[in-house]
């Protein structure tokens, strides 16, 4: 295991968004001045595969897209579409 950075940015327009990184939630701060949601955190442990879940909340039909970088690769990207106020998505990233 070595201490990795990981920079997250998620756009669009909702109510509130929680991203897990390896079972542990991420602080996201909103910039409204670009309307996204922006972490960064250094030295984070990956064991393997890096595991993430997103769970954000807003009106329906309402895109949203996230994209993350590890160790200055990527980007790793995933849009959606929030349906009955809410979506969620889970997978893993292949960390070399």
């Amino acid at each position: 295991m070595a201490g990795h950075t990981v920079d997250a940015t998620f756009t669009g327009s909702v109510m509130d968004v929680h991203l897990f990184l390896e079972g542990q939630e991420t602080t996201l701060r909103e910039d409204p001045a670009s309307g996204s949601w922006m972490g960064h955190q250094e030295g984070f442990e990956i064991r393997g595969d890096l595991k993430l879940r997103l769970r954000c909340k807003g009106l329906n039909g309402t895109k949203w897209s996230l994209t993350l970088r590890v160790d200055d690769k990527g980007p790793y990207e995933k849009s959606g579409v929030i349906v009955h106020g809410v979506s969620e998505w889970s997978d893993s990233i292949p960390i070399p």
